[in-house]
């Protein structure tokens, strides 16, 4: 890993914005570089699902959720994430809200079902990074990541 400093390159559609974002923080979670994955969130930040909020406020928090993840991933035979981004809208020069559809890729390739998420995802320091995320799910998978050491809102 080199230390000189990223910089994502200039887009001029917001759709390649959160599509270049799912790319790399997907490569992170199966090259198990979280590093990588790390630099695409900007802390403290939210996310949600039906059940509530929870803040990520430290780079332990973060890593908790993405252990978790890992671990889910492993568990379960998921081979791969399929997400493509259903739409995008900058609303600044360096803010785009988006949405995306995520799956997993199961043994025989099947598909999971579809999991909506919104998110913000703001430039900041060359990079694109994720400010805040909320999932359209009741997946227990999602409930155990962020039952990590992420508190919720509500405890701060």
């Amino acid at each position: 890993m080199s230390d000189a400093p990223s910089f994502d390159p200039e887009f001029d559609d917001p759709l390649k914005v959160s599509d270049h974002v799912l790319e790399v923080t997907r490569d992170a979670y199966w090259n198990r570089d979280f590093p990588a994955f790390a630099e695409r969130f900007f802390l403290p930040q939210t996310v949600g699902k039906f059940e509530g909020e929870r803040c990520l406020e430290t780079e332990n928090d973060l890593r908790s959720l993405y252990d978790a993840s890992c671990a889910y991933f492993e568990s379960n035979g998921i081979l791969d994430l399929k997400r493509r981004t259903t739409s995008a809208l900058f609303q600044s020069k360096t803010c785009v809200q988006a949405t995306f559809v995520s799956q997993h890729v199961l043994r025989g390739h099947v598909l999971s079902k579809e999991t909506v998420v919104h998110g913000t995802l703001c430039r900041i320091g060359g990079l694109w990074r994720i400010t805040e995320s909320h999932y359209a799910t009741d997946s227990v998978a999602l409930t155990i990541a962020l039952t990590g050491s992420a508190r919720r809102k509500s405890d701060r």
